[in-house]
């Protein structure tokens, strides 16, 4: 599910960075549309960031999991 939404979100990324770029290279820095596009811009990067934070610490966690069970294993000769 986080994969799916990652991409989407990446994606909506994208396009909103192309609409930024545009508005500030004809200079409508003044518009409503500008405005609006900014802030989904930076609500999106925020909720990229929170998903792959999300996902760094469930591999994190899967990562010292693995290692504790090796860790405690028996080892025979």
């Amino acid at each position: 599910m986080e994969k799916q939404l990652l991409t989407i979100l990446l994606w909506l990324f994208l396009l909103e960075l192309i609409c930024v770029v545009y508005y500030i290279a004809h200079g409508y820095t003044w518009r409503f549309e500008f405005k609006y596009t900014l802030f989904l811009l930076i609500v999106t990067l925020l909720i990229i960031v929170l998903i792959l934070t999300r996902i760094r610490k469930e591999l994190r966690d899967q990562y010292v999991t693995r290692i504790s069970q090796f860790l405690n294993y028996p080892h025979t000769p």
